[in-house]
């Protein structure tokens, strides 16, 4: 249920990419996610049988826009998440689109940043990712689809990008499953704390990383 009364700066918003059929929210993540004022949005026919680009991403952009026209959201506490294939669908979404979305809830599942799974935008958008994207990655030790080296690797690739803010929370003993109550509610605390000043160092970083992509294209 969404409050009648919505905040003073708008509603939260988490765009859901599903890595089953149905539209559905998880039980047990439905307090916490009333508790953190956030509405969560999954479109149904968009699980990892569905055609990630002409279906799975549009689903998404859509549902963001039909939210975003029937409630006040604020457009800085805009998001996108989701699990196992859904989590990668939703890492190339916030790469591809940073100018919608200001952070990820990536569960269970990533790819390296900058691949052909998950391609770079053009430079003013990746300039935006740098600038505020946040990136949560919830892993499980014991998750052999998904294992904790490969979020590592693409948090590497992350940073090595110059998208800095990355954090990591791990499920101790918790194999391929949504994330625990917990762990859910810590994710989307951190997704909603204030964005840090870019390190001394952003700026050599960036024409560093600009430097390599002319280079590629060259």
């Amino acid at each position: 249920p969404i409050s009648a009364t919505p905040p003073s700066r708008g509603y939260s918003l988490l765009v859901f990419v599903p890595p089953w059929p149905g539209a559905r929210v998880p039980h047990a993540w439905r307090k916490t996610l009333d508790e953190n004022g956030v509405i969560f949005v999954t479109a149904a026919h968009s699980g990892n049988d569905a055609p990630e680009v002409t279906r799975r991403m549009p689903l998404a952009l859509d549902s963001y826009a039909s939210i975003r026209a029937r409630y006040p959201v604020d457009p800085q506490r805009v998001y996108v998440g989701g699990f196992s294939g859904g989590a990668r669908v939703a890492l190339r979404l916030a790469i591809a689109y940073p100018d919608l979305f200001r952070g990820a809830l990536l569960d269970g599942g990533s790819d390296d940043i900058g691949s052909a799974l998950v391609p770079l935008p053009d430079r003013p958008l990746l300039r935006q990712a740098q600038d505020h994207l946040r990136l949560v990655y919830l892993d499980g030790t014991a998750d052999e689809t998904n294992a904790p080296a490969r979020a590592r690797t693409s948090m590497a690739s992350a940073r090595d990008l110059c998208i800095a803010d990355v954090h990591e929370l791990s499920m101790f003993h918790r194999g391929h499953e949504p994330a625990d109550v917990a762990t859910w509610g810590r994710g989307l605390q951190l997704l909603e704390q204030a964005r840090p000043s870019p390190s001394a160092d952003a700026d050599t970083c960036r024409a560093r990383v600009e430097a390599e992509v002319a280079r590629a294209i060259a």
